[in-house]
């Protein structure tokens, strides 16, 4: 069996979809026409069998989650540690920028261990 999309309309209506189960095309079209025929100026537009997009819209909207809520969020030791050094460049550059023009120094400090930051997680992670 098929899933079919039936677009009809009516008059005093606008264009109407529906989805039914049949074995071919006709059947659908007979479905249709069994329960709205009796509206003055029915007619249908146009049949389109939808059974494999049915199936894969199904299968994106109900496929497992692959994400672990026992990860920590990071994909590596070389990403975390270098996050962590990132983070802690980041207290030299703000304070240098709330400091200035004497900060300069303090962001120049935050600069070059944002540099190691990327150079340890690079190291670590072996690439």
């Amino acid at each position: 069996m098929k899933t079919f999309e039936v677009r009809w309309i009516a008059n005093g209506q606008s264009q109407n979809s529906i989805t039914v189960d049949a074995f071919s095309a006709t059947a659908a079209r007979d479905q249709v026409q069994t329960m709205y025929g009796n509206l003055p100026g029915f007619n249908v537009r146009y049949v389109d069998d939808i059974t494999g997009y049915k199936k894969e819209v199904y299968s994106e909207m109900y496929k497992p989650s692959e994400y672990d809520s026992s990860s920590s969020g990071f994909d590596s030791w070389g990403e975390f540690v270098g996050t962590c050094i990132g983070f802690i460049a980041a207290v030299p550059i703000i304070y240098g920028l709330f400091t200035m023009p004497s900060g300069i120094f303090f962001i120049a400090i935050g600069v070059f261990l944002a540099w190691v930051a990327i150079q340890v997680a690079v190291k670590i992670d072996g690439y």
